[in-house]
């Protein structure tokens, strides 16, 4: 999912997703393009799991051309409202775990938004700013200074819980383009390390050792 609408072709009148087109009309071939680049290490595409409260971040190099991050997951689902007029009139966000994404140059600590639906105009073109409803969350900076850091910080709003309820880790998929990601520091290396992971070769579990 992450794949298909970061590599959608651009529809509608605005740039953006908007109401009529959504996130625009998929392009098959780019989407393919993109998972050779993922392989060749040309790009960044990464599953994570959120843990509640726990802000996630990376550091990208911009290679100057338009940086493009989205974020996905699988939300659980809402509690459902019984009243058929009630669920016509209700516009309030439906989103069980809400996560963020932002980026930041670490020089300017510029930050950068993901689009969002104006609800006070629903046939206009897309903002920038909090999103609150959607479970796919995208930022698009046109121009970027090749070289540049920039920082990509993914947090969450309340309480992560599973489909039952309980305090839970959420998967989401971080998808990056137009940046590499920044080699570890000293101190990660050393962590690194220091850290085992075995069997190699697991059916079932996985040890990790530090």
């Amino acid at each position: 999912k992450a794949l298909l609408i970061h590599t959608a072709i651009e529809a509608g009148n605005f740039e953006g997703p908007d109401n009529w087109y959504g996130w625009g009309l998929l392009d098959a071939k780019k989407s393919a393009e993109l998972i050779l680049a993922l392989h060749n290490g040309e790009n960044f595409m990464n599953r994570k799991m959120k843990i509640s409260g726990i802000d996630d971040e990376e550091i990208f190099s911009s290679n100057g051309e338009e940086l493009k991050v989205t974020i996905s997951w699988i939300d659980p689902a809402a509690d459902f409202m019984s009243s058929t007029l009630g669920r016509m009139d209700d516009i309030s966000s439906k989103l069980v775990n809400d996560l963020d994404v932002r980026v930041f140059d670490t020089e300017t600590n510029e930050e950068y938004l993901p689009w969002k639906l104006d609800l006070a105009n629903v046939t206009g073109a897309a903002v920038k700013g909090d999103n609150t409803v959607d479970n796919v969350e995208q930022i698009l900076i046109k121009n970027t200074v090749a070289g540049r850091k920039y920082k990509i910080i993914v947090s969450n709003k309340s309480d992560l819980i599973n489909h039952e309820g309980k305090s839970s880790n959420q998967d989401y998929t971080l998808l990056v383009t137009g940046a590499k990601l920044e080699s570890l520091n000293t101190d990660d290396n050393v962590v690194k390390s220091v850290t085992a992971l075995y069997p190699t070769l697991a059916k079932d579990i996985v040890n990790i050792k530090t």
